[in-house]
């Protein structure tokens, strides 16, 4: 009678140890976004009359302060050609950013943007247009 009180006691402490049985704690998992450099999405143009317009848009623009437009009629792979500085933008949050030229000599006309940021500058491909007399 010992043995089956015994074993009826030890059987319900089974049951009522596993139906009480702590929750596994929930792992959290964070997922941390890696933030992309940002680089030129774009960069066109188009004749406004005498005027060039050179149009570009950046993946993001976070870091960015400001844009330098450049144009040269020199050869734009050429380390040796001169850029002359036509235009300084600030920076600001819109997707798509614009710089009205008016050059005054014919020729091909080769245009790129630089982005400047705190400690580097990320550079755009160039951007060319025959200007015509």
């Amino acid at each position: 009678m010992k043995t089956t009180i015994l074993f009826a006691a030890v059987l319900c402490c089974i049951q009522i140890s596993a139906s009480t049985l702590p929750e596994k704690s929930k792992v959290k998992t964070i997922t941390a976004k890696t933030v992309t450099p940002p680089s030129f999405a774009f960069i066109r143009g188009h004749k406004q009359g005498a005027n060039q317009t050179v149009t570009w848009g950046m993946t993001n623009n976070s870091g960015i302060s400001s844009f330098i437009v450049e144009c040269t009629y020199e050869d734009p792979t050429d380390i040796y050609s001169v850029w002359q500085t036509v235009g300084n933008i600030p920076s600001s949050n819109s997707p798509i950013f614009k710089f009205v030229d008016s050059p005054t000599l014919p020729g091909m006309l080769n245009y790129r943007i630089t982005a400047v940021m705190n400690n580097t500058t990320v550079v755009s491909p160039i951007y060319s247009v025959y200007i015509g007399q």
